[in-house]
């Protein structure tokens, strides 16, 4: 960001550099698994796959993480051939980055361990394998510096967003490979799609040539299929197993560290159609579905940020308040407002909109109430200002807190309400509802009674407001 700034071109273009790069790979492990045709067929899925464009155009590390996915597979298939040092050094390289790049990472490596020292252990002839299992391992004790850190996060940060994950949830992962992560691109067609590199996949782990009228068994194809499925399968399940167990979220963005592996799958299945125009049809069809289901990723926003901030821009007046419910809201929308002319706030910690701080996230949620918010908000906005509200419903662990606190405000009759921005999740992925509260500046301000508490609304009394403000302001300044 500091060599080519902080745009939103900027910021994603990285990203898409690394789709980009990907793309090689994807070939040359096609190629490794399968032969050139498999390596072709790999090459266009991965080109035209709307999961890989979507993480492509996004500031997020899932496209660096099919990257290495794919090196690592390169690595290893190399290093099996001839386990010198420099082959054995790039897969231990890998195995760290990928550990250090996405924590699901984890589950991937354990199950190449578990598959290394199987086949070490029933070959024993094979003293590759145990070479390459012990850079795997070498690698991954690389993780021992970090692991403290992620000891802290398991035990007060995990990922309080999302809900673990069921066996539908393997299902739609698989099922986004062929449509991304945008509500609008999963269309009939997407569906369809999902069903090709699916059946593709399972042919390929058959291992039949099809075509002319007769079905021949491949046996090096259908090894080859046989251990990228086992891949795919054990570390998607062992990531149930370790959701359920933890609590933690299950993301279909998460299976990034299959995604490669999977395309391979349907690579192999699509060179085992024999008959070569047969195949070329399965590939054209593959081709213009992914295109049709990539061009909403392309061109539909993640948030509606931008909007809800323009919005914002074009009415605010200096010391105007802005909150946040969730938290998760501020950071895409507050880069956009000019800061030094409002006072910004989230719930459930009252802090500044920057950041989230996920530690010990719902504890926080179930600490903090509404109506003080509420009534915190309105003790900035003393003195003439306007509110906004940003908000969201849906959110875990905030159940209708978000609606309480708009509500709270628009029944003190100090404020007119109005709803400046309505909620469109058909449009967004993340969608925003905008409140304006403008101070009734003819009508006395009557008190506000929340929950039982009486607060003073704000300009009620002078003095203490300005008292109530001072202090509010040093707050949140820090």
């Amino acid at each position: 960001m500091e060599l080519f700034g902080s745009s939103d071109i900027a910021v994603r273009s990285l990203s898409g550099l690394i789709g980009v790069a990907t793309l090689p790979v994807a070939w040359l492990a096609g190629k490794r698994v399968g032969g050139r045709s498999t390596a072709w067929a790999a090459l266009v899925i991965t080109a035209v796959s709307p999961f890989d464009i979507y993480y492509s155009t996004e500031v997020r590390m899932y496209s660096l993480v099919v990257l290495l996915s794919g090196l690592l597979l390169l690595a290893v298939c190399r290093a099996l051939e001839n386990p010198s040092p420099l082959r054995l050094f790039w897969v231990a390289l890998f195995t760290a980055a990928l550990l250090y790049t996405h924590y699901w990472s984890l589950y991937l490596m354990a199950v190449v361990v578990l598959l290394l020292a199987f086949l070490a252990y029933f070959r024993p002839e094979a003293r590759e394998y145990r070479y390459v299992l012990a850079a795997v391992v070498v690698g991954a004790l690389s993780f021992l510096p970090w692991f403290p850190i992620f000891v802290f996060q398991a035990r007060h940060t995990g990922t309080p967003w999302a809900y673990p994950g069921t066996l539908s949830s393997v299902v739609h992962a698989l099922s986004e490979f062929a449509g991304g992560a945008i509500p609008i691109s999963s269309s009939p067609l997407h569906r369809v799609d999902a069903f090709l590199l699916f059946d593709l996949a399972i042919l390929a782990v058959l291992g039949f040539s099809i075509g002319y009228g007769q079905a021949r068994l491949d046996r090096t194809k259908r090894r080859s299929a046989f251990i990228l499925g086992a891949v795919v399968t054990a570390t998607l399940g062992l990531a149930l197993i370790g959701s359920r167990i933890s609590d933690s979220a299950y993301a279909s963005r998460y299976a990034a560290v299959v995604y490669l592996f999977y395309v391979l799958l349907a690579g192999l299945g699509v060179s085992l159609i024999a008959n070569s125009t047969t195949r070329m049809v399965m590939l054209t069809s593959i081709a213009v579905l992914g295109i049709i289901g990539s061009v909403p990723n392309v061109y539909t926003n993640r948030t509606e940020a931008g909007r809800t901030a323009a919005i914002i821009k074009a009415h605010i007046s200096k010391g105007d308040v802005v909150g946040y419910c969730p938290d998760q809201l501020g950071p895409a929308v507050a880069r956009l407002l000019p800061s030094h002319e409002l006072l910004q706030l989230t719930f459930p910690r009252g802090t500044s909109p920057q950041f989230v701080d996920w530690v010990n996230y719902a504890q926080h949620i179930k600490k903090a109430h509404a109506s003080s918010f509420a009534h915190r908000m309105e003790e900035l906005a003393s003195g003439g200002h306007t509110i906004w509200f940003v908000w969201a419903p849906g959110y875990r662990h905030f159940d209708n807190k978000c609606h309480q606190i708009s509500k709270y405000i628009g029944q003190d009759r100090a404020y007119t309400a109005k709803e400046v921005l309505k909620f469109q999740p058909q449009r967004y992925f993340e969608p925003d509802i905008v409140m304006e509260y403008v101070p009734r500046q003819s009508v006395a301000a009557p008190s506000l009674t929340v929950a039982g508490a009486r607060w003073p609304a704000a300009g009620r009394d002078s003095s203490t407001s300005e008292r109530s403000l001072t202090v509010a302001e040093k707050d949140f300044r820090k």
